[in-house]
């Protein structure tokens, strides 16, 4: 488990860790919905979509033997519908994080729009921390990454989901 050593070592080195982590693509598998698709299933496009295991259980055990860490989950959707899918699919594979940790943004609300979809994370997360946490951010999007590591500098350790395959 070299991603638990790492994240083993942050929370020795860190006294407050926030771990902000995304779910489609790193959590959950990621499906791509056509937009017929998408127009024919709205019910349950999220719910049904499978989770890794082994990052959940990864997650489970950082979360557990890290009391100094806090897992957040940040993800992003089109619509509402989406969010409280997103919930429900947290709820029955994720349970251990908390359901006032979780922020699912959506474009139906204004959270961001198409121009702005690549920043909303890092400023999300520069908001919710305070000057002395270290960030961990969990992400698949490189644009995400990218816009976390150049705005929170050394305050954050990006890392892709890629760090799971050993």
């Amino acid at each position: 488990m070299i991603f638990y050593e790492k994240i083993k070592a942050i929370c020795e080195k860190y006294e407050d860790v926030s771990f902000f982590i995304d779910m489609d693509g790193t959590i959950a598998e990621y499906e791509f919905f056509t937009k017929e698709y998408r127009e024919n299933n709205k019910d349950g496009l999220f719910i049904n979509i499978r989770p890794l295991k082994g990052v959940i259980n990864c997650l489970k055990k950082i979360n557990t033997d890290f009391p100094n860490i806090k897992l957040y989950i940040l993800s992003l959707c089109k619509f509402n519908s989406d969010s409280l899918q997103k919930l429900d699919w947290l709820s029955r594979h994720a349970p251990f994080i908390k359901k006032d940790n979780t922020f699912i943004l959506t474009r139906e609300n204004g959270d961001y729009t198409p121009e702005t979809i690549g920043e909303v994370k890092a400023e999300f997360i520069k908001k919710m921390i305070s000057s002395d946490e270290h960030v961990v951010f969990l992400e698949d999007t490189h644009v995400n990454m990218k816009n976390a590591k150049d705005l929170l500098e050394e305050q954050v350790s990006v890392f892709h989901i890629s760090s799971f395959i050993e």
